[in-house]
């Protein structure tokens, strides 16, 4: 697998921390703990892809991703890492065009894999949600 400049927005310090590590043994990761912080990395960086919490303390990550566009700032192709229920996730998969969602918890070696599953399938967009189990 080719390595990749990853975004991961998570503002859970330390799943957001052994995330981040985890991927670094591939991978280039730039980490956001906040809306703000994703919107001027998103901004001023172009990311392959970003791994992307719904929930961002009093932010969600579906208001972030229309700023973005309202500004016309690009978008890289997008994982949602949620512990939303699925619903949530699904609804959040056809507001924002993610191409994949999974449903926290998961492990790091199925968000390296579901990295790598985009990497393969870069087009294709508004995936189903991904049961963890399904792939660990």
């Amino acid at each position: 697998m080719q390595r990749k400049e990853i975004l991961l927005i998570e503002d859970d310090h330390a799943l957001g921390a052994s995330i981040s590590e985890y991927l670094k043994l591939a991978h280039t990761v730039s980490w956001a703990t906040s809306a703000d912080d994703a919107f001027k990395a998103l901004a001023h960086h172009k990311f392959d892809i970003a791994i992307v919490d719904l929930a961002l303390g009093p932010d969600s990550a579906v208001t972030l991703l229309k700023a973005l566009k309202r500004f016309g700032k690009p978008i890289p192709p997008l994982i949602i890492c949620s512990a939303q229920p699925i619903g949530m996730i699904r609804e959040a998969v056809e507001q924002t065009g993610a191409m994949i969602a999974l449903q926290k918890p998961c492990s790091c070696k199925v968000i390296n894999e579901a990295i790598d599953l985009l990497t393969r399938q870069p087009n294709k967009i508004g995936a189903p949600v991904v049961e963890t189990k399904r792939l660990s």
